[in-house]
């Protein structure tokens, strides 16, 4: 199911996600149109998502994208999947 890094912020501020691949890794990440502000998390599941974007995990990718849209990552297909995802603001 799709998530965002953050919920809907009163503040304004922009919130930054990174997801770092350092392996090669089957199974895709997915980045959608719809935002935190958009989609509240109980619709989710009867949602119709449209999709933008998708990232295949390659060894030494890192991926970049608003905190407040959604994405999901579809299960690898065999083994295991390890990346580092960190959020990014100014005070």
């Amino acid at each position: 199911i799709p998530h965002t890094d953050v919920q809907a912020l009163s503040n304004n501020r922009e919130v930054w996600s990174f997801i770092y691949y350092p392996e090669d890794y089957t199974g895709k990440n997915y980045l959608f149109e719809e935002t935190c502000h958009e989609i509240p998390l109980g619709k989710r599941r009867s949602h119709e998502w449209k999709p933008i974007n998708s990232v295949t995990p390659k060894a030494g990718t890192l991926i970049q994208f608003p905190s407040k849209q959604y994405h999901c990552g579809s299960p690898p297909e065999k083994g295991h999947r390890v990346v580092l995802n960190f959020n990014y603001t100014e005070n």
